[in-house]
């Protein structure tokens, strides 16, 4: 089981993309995406017993590269 969360999306065509880190397993990804809005989903399995608590983090970068020449 991995220990933690990571991923990048990138969108070629205009050559920007959003690193996603988190410091727990990833048991599901979904994404929101429309022309003005990108929003990725990592989602976190919990089995608590009543009165534990547990804590996450995730993690969102915006990034940046020169535009792909290639079709995507």
């Amino acid at each position: 089981e991995p220990k933690h969360a990571g991923f990048t999306i990138w969108n070629r065509n205009v050559g920007v993309g959003m690193k996603v880190n988190g410091d727990f397993p990833l048991a599901r990804f979904s994404v929101y995406a429309q022309s003005d809005a990108l929003c990725p989903e990592p989602f976190l399995r919990l089995e608590l017993a009543p009165g534990t608590e547990r804590e996450w983090t995730t993690n969102y970068e915006c990034v940046k590269t020169a535009p792909s020449k290639e079709t995507p």
